[in-house]
């Protein structure tokens, strides 16, 4: 478990894991909190970790498509990959 929105504590966390870490799955908007919205530079944050750690990021979507066409990462983060 990583915190929300904390991308040092993220990244303190995920990477002694180093090459053991397969992914990471995390809702662009934190539905059972209320909907809380990712900070703008979380998710991208994200990306750059988990590609540096060889890791996937899995965004569950299954919310937040109703807030943008292709869902919250599309409204939040700055490249689509």
């Amino acid at each position: 478990m990583i915190p929300f929105n904390d991308l040092a504590a993220a990244e303190a966390i995920l990477e002694p894991l180093g090459n053991r870490l397969a992914a990471v799955i995390v809702e662009p908007v934190a539905g059972v909190a209320g909907t809380i919205p990712a900070d703008p530079e979380y998710l991208p944050g994200l990306r750059e970790l988990t590609r540096r750690l060889g890791a996937l990021l899995v965004l569950d979507e299954v919310i937040t498509l109703r807030l943008a066409p292709g869902g919250a990462r599309r409204s939040t983060a700055s490249s689509p990959t």
